[in-house]
């Protein structure tokens, strides 16, 4: 298979931007190359039906594991939501900025930008930097 740049067609083509460009490449951009392969394919040698067929398995290969990673990132934000709820009332032990271990009761929480933070009377901790959490934490 020949990579051809856009920019220009006698330009190499790492072998990165072409895993990029590829990702990119929706069921539409799938369907028209399909259909300007069956346009310009020679008529005394159609192509295989059965090679149509595994292309667009592949191709709903692809799309549903790309659903699957999606549906996962957003379980795992709901997890995260869920422990940060949980926590509300209780006392954690948390890495600070400065990589100190400070302590306090949990009074609220809130997510920004997928980012999980704990609202503490001193200040705010982020989920992950959780470190102990209970009596005496």
């Amino acid at each position: 298979m020949t990579i051809i740049s856009a920019s220009d067609p006698n330009a190499p083509v790492s072998s990165s931007q072409a895993i990029n460009a590829s990702a990119t490449l929706g069921q539409n951009d799938f369907l028209k190359l399909l259909v300007a392969q069956l346009k310009y394919q020679d008529p005394m040698k159609p192509t295989d039906s059965s090679q149509f067929m595994g292309e667009m398995a592949q191709f709903s290969t692809v799309q549903g594991v790309t659903s699957m990673g999606t549906t996962m990132e957003g379980m795992s934000h709901a997890n995260d939501v869920s422990q940060a709820i949980a926590l509300i009332g209780k006392e954690i032990r948390y890495k600070a900025l400065d990589g100190t271990i400070g302590s306090g009761t949990v009074q609220s929480t809130q997510t920004d930008n997928g980012a999980v933070t704990l609202q503490l009377a001193d200040g705010d901790v982020v989920l992950k930097d959780v470190v102990g959490v209970g009596p005496g934490a």
